[in-house]
């Protein structure tokens, strides 16, 4: 039997003059499980009377958050009320308004009174129902409402382009990919909004860095308590590797940043802190699933995604998930609401467990604006300072070239320093190490001097080093000395004695020229290194002992956060971030090494456009990356603008 057969039956005998009773849940349930929608989300409304009464029943059913699909029963005295088109303009309205999904108007059949049919849909342009009508009354006056984007449509493309899945992000599939996996985003923000949440509810999305993501990820959180996808409870889309399905999984961070890098965490702790979140906001008394966490479909503890260790760590976090079958997908209101409902959970998780979330407090505006300068999370920036404030306050940032290192350098020490970037702030100074740099001119030295009457004598004259330490006794207060290109000076002969005192800061050392000196421990060193210079092989041990090193990277995500900032044009688009990190990806292939990568500032301007794109690759990136391969003649010929961006 079709289902417009099984509608006809389920009417018939039916007293369609009010809304008493639950005489249509028998069609509810029919209809929903044809469309593939949990029966709460569709709801029916005798329409009886004049056509004007439609006003008054949308209006009713848009009162109820969870209906997305209206079928609204028509029993009108007069035949000229089925064709006003004030049916339409309502229904137009609910829809336009992000309402409804769609609107299907019923009435018997004019030529069969065994029969009733749908006359009229208006439904947005992604939703299944427009398929479901066109194959069971093909007769039907349909009204598509344009949407930019529906998030059944872009689940089903990236899991489509899962199954041609490449480690290659310039490829056509991973780029399909990619576009998709923006789309989601912004239509999650959109959700967002027309939800009320605040503005710190926000959604990101990861197609990978450098090589595309085996598993790719859109996630909404309240980035108050989860700023990033390794701290605390968020809910999160996941693809599986072979594209089969798809997860809305409420989830929590499964790796850890250390130096720049991800380590992941014990797969048996985040099982037992997902268990224990279940136990508290996810199950009942009973000890079974809450009811109203069914009404929009399965909920799931186990979520399948593949066989890498990144694939069991996101399993391991869930807490609690629906699933998406390929080619079964929910429609796009169903999916809203099955994020509705994770909502619910997560607001009680960040409200009652403060200590198994990352929540920023808001007291610390300073860091705050640090993080908007440097577009590093504020676990990142946490960590560098925790390092800046123990014994030996001490860091090197490394990474190769335009990973903006001398940039966050002087961020992080205008932070420390209680200044803003851009003053001239006496307690910060810079030195530039070069190859003919020594320990006369760092700490101290003779250095000649002509008297009024034509003597010369030699004096000694205190370097950086003993001025910030003699500044720091008279006056107190901290003071952060920068050491750029450090590695491309010989560090033992410039450091001399100090690499004593760097390790330990409560003790003096007689220098060559002044007894007793004592590196103040409140002079914080922040140096930068260029892994990509080929002294970097001669870095003493010793020193590397002395100083905490933190890798700087080329980031996509920076990139993207650099051009979130409204004053900053991307007129390139996603292409933009696909090469940037295909760029990479081949750069690290080639050469093995993440020290010879480009930096992500190469990429940043006011405005990035065509033109500038092909300027910077000329005179900077090119040029870069010959030097790279300056014995290797075949990766400088394959290594061209084209082969990243279609410009």
């Amino acid at each position: 039997m079709t289902l417009a057969s099984q509608l006809s039956a389920t009417l018939l005998g039916v007293d369609h003059s009010s809304n008493a009773g639950n005489k249509y849940d028998s069609l509810v349930e029919t209809f929903a499980e044809a469309l593939g929608v949990n029966p709460h989300e569709v709801l029916a409304k005798s329409i009886a009377g004049q056509a004007g009464i439609a006003s008054v029943r949308l209006g009713e059913a848009a009162n109820l958050t969870a209906t997305g699909f209206v079928l609204a029963i028509c029993n009108f005295e007069n035949e000229a009320d089925y064709l006003k088109s004030a049916l339409q303009e309502q229904a137009e309205s609910k829809v336009g308004q992000n309402r409804f999904e769609a609107v299907l108007y019923m009435r018997k059949d004019p030529n069969d009174e065994t029969k009733w049919v749908v006359f009229l849909v208006v439904a947005k342009q992604y939703s299944p129902v427009l398929d479901l009508v066109a194959s069971e009354w093909p007769g039907c006056i349909t009204v598509v409402m344009p949407t930019t984007c529906s998030l059944r449509v872009e689940i089903q493309q990236i899991l489509e382009s899962q199954q041609s899945y490449t480690h290659v992000a310039a490829s056509p599939q991973m780029r399909a990919r990619g576009a998709a996996l923006v789309n989601s985003r912004d239509q999650l923000n959109w959700e967002l909004r027309n939800l009320n949440k605040s503005t710190t509810w926000k959604s990101e999305y990861s197609n990978g860095q450098g090589n595309a993501a085996k598993i790719p990820w859109v996630r909404l959180a309240d980035f108050d308590y989860s700023p990033k996808g390794s701290e605390g409870f968020f809910l999160v889309f996941l693809f599986s590797e072979d594209g089969s399905k798809a997860f809305l999984s409420l989830n929590q961070g499964t790796t850890v940043q250390m130096g720049g890098q991800s380590t992941l965490l014990d797969r048996d702790d985040l099982r037992a802190k997902s268990a224990s979140m279940r136990q508290k906001y996810v199950y009942g008394s009973a000890g079974s699933l809450k009811p109203e966490l069914m009404l929009h479909g399965d909920l799931s503890e186990d979520i399948a995604l593949g066989d890498s260790d990144l694939a069991k760590q996101y399993a391991a976090g869930n807490v609690i998930a629906y699933e998406f079958p390929l080619n079964q997908i929910s429609a796009h209101h169903s999916i809203v609401c099955q994020i509705m409902t994770l909502i619910q959970i997560l607001e009680q998780i960040y409200k009652g467990e403060p200590q198994v979330v990352s929540k920023l407090d808001g007291t610390d505006s300073k860091l705050d604006d640090l993080m908007k300068q440097t577009h590093w999370s504020k676990s990142e920036l946490e960590e560098v300072l925790a390092s800046l404030q123990d014994k030996s306050p001490q860091i090197i940032l490394e990474g190769p070239p335009g990973t903006g290192k001398t940039h966050i350098a002087k961020r992080i020490a205008h932070y420390l320093v209680g200044s803003t970037f851009g003053e001239n702030n006496p307690d910060v100074t810079i030195v530039q190490f070069h190859p003919s740099y020594g320990y006369e001119e760092f700490v101290e030295g003779l250095r000649p001097d002509v008297s009024d009457g034509g003597m010369i004598t030699f004096a000694n004259q205190p370097g950086p080093i003993l001025e910030i330490a003699d500044k720091i006794a008279s006056e107190g207060r901290p003071h952060v000395l920068i050491i750029d290109e450090l590695n491309r000076a010989n560090i033992p002969r410039v450091f001399g004695e100090l690499m004593y005192l760097l390790e330990y800061r409560d003790e003096s050392i007689d220098l060559m020229l002044r007894p007793n000196f004592v590196l103040p421990k409140e002079l914080y060193i922040i140096a930068t290194m260029n892994t990509a210079d080929k002294s970097i092989r001669l870095m003493d041990a010793a020193l590397r002992r002395r100083f905490d090193f933190f890798s700087v990277l080329p980031s996509v995500d920076i990139l993207k956060s650099f051009y979130d900032d409204s004053g900053n044009q991307n007129m390139i688009g996603e292409d933009l971030f696909v090469g940037f990190a295909a760029l990479n990806a081949a750069l690290k292939e080639e050469i093995g090494d993440d020290g010879y990568l480009i930096g992500h500032s190469f990429f940043m301007t006011d405005r990035m456009d065509k033109e500038f794109l092909v300027s910077r690759w000329k005179h900077q990136i090119g040029p870069l990356i010959t030097e790279y391969f300056y014995d290797r003649q075949a990766p400088q010929l394959e290594f061209t603008l084209d082969r990243f961006w279609a410009i």
